[in-house]
């Protein structure tokens, strides 16, 4: 678009000022605005360059405060009286009380006059187009059209368009899939083994790309535990980000341990070394893990969009051969909903899973979502999970690729043997599998060493 709006074409300057003071008393809205907008979007040329700051300030990863959009504005000479004034009128306009309240109203009407310049502008060049052909003798239709569609691309782009393609051509990429693969090198394929070898089985050869998929149990049933297992294995050949609601990083570093180094770490870190054994296998495990891109975010209170945010930075900044191959987040009910919504918490869930889902495909990579289940589970004589037991479902189910449910049988009935031992029996219910069959994989856990295993050999599952 110029560098000045054109008379005449759809716009709302009053809802633009407001996505932007929106976003000045909530910046947790920066990472949506910034995802769902260009600059294109803005009409108003002063809204334009604030929101070019805005976008700026997020790409390096700062905080969006009135100071720092006055620096970068000043940097370039672009800080003028009224820019000032604009700055000091938004950051007063509204509260935080006010934002989920207009947020999603402002923003459509944006991104619908956006839309609208963009066939207007589509139009004239139409009509141009038209009026210039009209006097040339060697027209023809066939090349006025083609014109024409390349002028509509110009202005509207492929995504407004759509993108159909002839299926030879889906075929010859599910071909170059194929001719890519091998064995030991899964840079190329559709899926991400995480050698547990019935689960995989299951899933086509393990965690699909762009999938999402949903850990859940009951509380202490073992759905950290599996999750972790699967990221450390996934990290012997990519990165890997562990966010961790619940519990604080130090803990998801002792389950890290002792999974790896075969002993109980968190025991060892509230009572010290018992004997020289448990010395040597924290050593050994701590030489499996120096090595790893495996990053533990232990904030509390994300929002979904700061997980997206801190994804996406964490994946530009690993090594070419080590980019990101999974995302875990434990767990789905603690990440924090927007403030002051005023939507009820399935409708919350249900924008969180869409939109972990969304970074899923947009990383290709799998996103693994630890998720409660209700107490239904508890007043029922069979505990064994079902998919109406996920909390606050609502679209859990829609979003999911893959739906795991986690089920012991002596979480809630032990007997002399259980009661002493601290491995048991765990059953893997995949519940919903978007890709194939579902099934169950029967597996040993051993809560000591927070480590599954197969159970016909009972020799680790990786």
């Amino acid at each position: 678009m110029a560098e000045n709006p054109i008379v005449g074409l759809p716009h709302d300057s009053e809802a633009e000022w407001a996505i932007l003071a929106l976003t000045l008393v909530d910046p947790q809205r920066l990472e949506e605005l910034v995802s769902r907008l260009d600059e294109d979007a803005f009409y108003e040329p002063v809204h334009r360059e604030l929101f070019r700051v805005f976008k700026k300030i997020h790409e390096n990863g700062q905080s969006l405060t009135i100071p720092r959009i006055r620096e970068y504005l000043a940097s370039e000479g672009k800080l003028t009286p009224d820019i000032e004034n604009m700055l000091m009128n938004m950051s007063l306009r509204y509260t935080l009380a006010d934002v989920p309240v207009y947020w999603d109203g402002f923003l459509d009407i944006v991104v619908e006059k956006a839309t609208l310049r963009k066939i207007a502008m589509a139009g004239r060049s139409l009509i141009e187009l038209a009026q210039y052909y009209d006097n040339q003798p060697e027209r023809t239709m066939k090349k006025i059209i083609d014109e024409a569609e390349r002028k509509l691309f110009e202005h509207l782009g492929e995504r407004e368009l759509g993108s159909a393609v002839h299926i030879m051509q889906a075929v010859n990429e599910f071909i170059s899939y194929v001719e890519k693969f091998d064995s030991d090198d899964y840079s190329h394929s559709l899926v991400i083994p995480t050698e547990i070898p019935d689960l995989d089985d299951i899933l086509n050869g393990g965690l699909g790309r762009s999938d999402l998929i949903i850990v859940a149990a009951r509380p202490s049933v073992g759905k950290t535990a599996l999750a972790l297992h699967i990221a450390l294995t996934i990290a012997q050949r990519y990165g890997v980000i562990f966010f961790s609601l619940e519990m604080p990083a130090v803990q998801i570093a002792a389950r890290a341990l002792s999974n790896v180094g075969g002993f109980n770490a968190m025991a060892v870190m509230r009572r010290g070394f018992r004997n020289d054994t448990e010395a040597q296998k924290l050593g050994l495990a701590i030489s499996k893990l120096e090595n790893l891109e495996f990053y533990i975010d232990d904030t509390s209170a994300l929002t979904v969009f700061d997980i997206k945010s801190r994804a996406r930075k964490l994946n530009t900044k690993l090594p070419e051969d080590k980019k990101l191959g999974l995302v875990v987040v434990d767990y789905l009910q603690l990440i924090k909903g927007t403030k002051g919504s005023r939507a009820n918490r399935v409708q919350e869930i249900g924008q969180m899973t869409m939109e972990l889902k969304q970074l899923a495909r947009e990383l290709d990579i799998p996103v693994i979502v630890v998720s409660q289940l209700s107490r239904e589970v508890e007043k029922r004589q069979d505990k064994r999970p079902m998919l109406s037991d996920l909390r606050e479902s609502g679209s859990i189910e829609q979003d999911a690729d893959v739906v795991i449910l986690l089920y012991r049988e002596d979480y809630y009935e032990r007997d002399e043997e259980t009661a002493h031992s601290s491995v048991s029996d765990i059953i893997l219910d995949i519940a919903k599998n978007r890709h194939g069959r579902t099934d169950v994989v029967k597996l040993k856990f051993d809560r000591n060493s927070m480590h599954f295993y197969t159970v016909e050999a009972h020799t680790p599952g990786r």
